[in-house]
């Protein structure tokens, strides 16, 4: 038990340690660089074969100096796409409709949200757009430290086949670490998009 603590403890040390730097460097971003790796980074998106296939897509808005999807969610070529966008409430995590032409509120942790009470069953999702502090090319995941994603999407962690909904993290490049400390709650992400890059998984 002593040896399962430790490694625990080990492990948040590890995250906390590596979330600090990345975001710090997230953060540091050249405006111009990030406005050019945004776009790369969407147009890659845009390209993907499960992209053309999706219909209905769980992305995010930016915070924290995260990559933005505004491309996607306002680009003509999307109108056949429904957009949905997470919403935070208390420890858990929910999905709902994303209008660009309506107010947004601020959660308790500063992240921009729709103020309307309309969710999407999980199941009917085609594709998630995963933010993340960092990964590996392994498709371990590196978040804020909360846990939404991973106690959402929880029955994935066993799965090894395609299934729905697919989840894809999106980062820029520099983010890529060799190892991402893996616990057994983490759920793993089916590939990667970056500026530079589409880490398959």
């Amino acid at each position: 038990m002593t040896t399962q603590t430790d490694a625990a403890a080990s492990s948040r040390a590890a995250k906390k340690q590596l979330r600090r730097t990345l975001r710090q460097r997230r953060r540091g971003l050249d405006a111009d660089e990030r406005k050019a790796a945004d776009r790369r980074i969407c147009q890659r998106i845009g390209k993907l074969s499960v992209w053309h296939r999706a219909q209905n897509v769980a992305s995010f808005l930016a915070f924290d100096g995260e990559p933005s999807m505004a491309a996607l969610h306002t680009d003509r070529r999307s109108r056949d796409k429904r957009f949905f966008v997470p919403v935070i409430r208390a420890h858990s995590m929910r999905f709902a409709p994303l209008d660009t032409r309506a107010a947004l509120s601020p959660n308790v942790f500063g992240i921009s949200e729709p103020r309307h009470r309309q969710r999407i069953d999980t199941a009917r999702l085609d594709l998630v757009l995963v933010s993340l502090v960092g990964f590996d090319t392994n498709g371990n995941r590196l978040g804020m430290g909360g846990g939404f994603y991973d106690r959402h999407f929880s029955a994935q962690i066993n799965r090894t086949s395609w299934f729905r909904p697919l989840l894809i993290g999106v980062a820029y490049d520099f983010q890529r670490v060799d190892v991402v400390p893996r616990d057994p709650w983490d759920v793993p992400l089916r590939g990667i998009v970056t500026d530079r890059e589409f880490y398959s998984i």
